[in-house]
């Protein structure tokens, strides 16, 4: 998915930058292998609409100043409070050249194993690593879990359809688990001490008191 986004070169720095916030953009920057770290502002509007629908694969096109560039999503920074957005950093794209993304793994079907309550669901790998040129980029991969029936079964990255264009970073996560089936934990209940009832106590004294002696009779 390609999204469209407008903005300027900003020459505010530092405690400055909050009047940008205060006039309704966002301050940002643009860095990449081939050029310099370029600060820039973008109306909020824009990029809150982006966020909403983008991936760590979205290619986003910027217009700045006049100059068509590509570019993806790096970083986001958040108010911790509000969750407004403070800052974006944005990587350009270089079309020629083979780069760095992460795919994001998403899982589609129902495993038979969590619909009859046989077993929970875990997916462990949620993206990965890999290298290629942007031309040959897919948005993501899809793992079908419908063949998953009982614990202990898995399925690996090698289980995935991978462009032969798209090369694994860490070539050792071709053996990877991506989701797995475990077993269900039983709650059990187990009392660490046990009060005991007046009866029973009365119980246990006559059990324990003494006789008394024929001297005593």
């Amino acid at each position: 998915m390609q999204n469209k986004i407008n903005a300027k070169k900003r020459d505010l720095l530092g405690k400055k930058v909050k009047n940008i916030r205060k006039d309704g953009f966002v301050p940002a920057s643009i860095y990449g292998s081939d050029t310099i770290s370029q600060s820039i502002t973008i109306p909020y509007g824009e990029i809150e609409k982006v966020l909403r629908t983008a991936t760590l694969t979205s290619i986003i096109d910027m217009d700045v100043d006049g100059a068509e560039i590509k570019a993806l999503i790096k970083e986001v920074q958040r108010d911790l409070i509000t969750n407004e957005i403070n800052h974006v950093s944005f990587f350009k794209i270089d079309d020629k050249a083979e780069m760095l993304f992460e795919i994001p793994i998403y899982l589609t079907g129902i495993a038979p194993a969590v619909k009859n309550n046989l077993g929970a669901l875990v997916q462990t790998m949620n993206s990965v690593e890999v290298r290629c040129k942007v031309a040959d980029l897919v948005p993501s991969f899809t793992v079908d879990i419908s063949k998953l029936e009982g614990p202990g079964q898995t399925i690996k990255l090698s289980e995935v359809s991978m462009p032969e264009a798209i090369k694994l970073v860490h070539k050792e996560d071709l053996h990877s688990t991506i989701v797995t089936i475990t077993e269900l934990q039983s709650e059990e209940v187990t009392a660490t001490t046990t009060e005991e009832t007046p009866a029973a106590t009365d119980e246990k004294a006559a059990e324990t008191k003494e006789e008394p002696s024929e001297d005593k009779k």
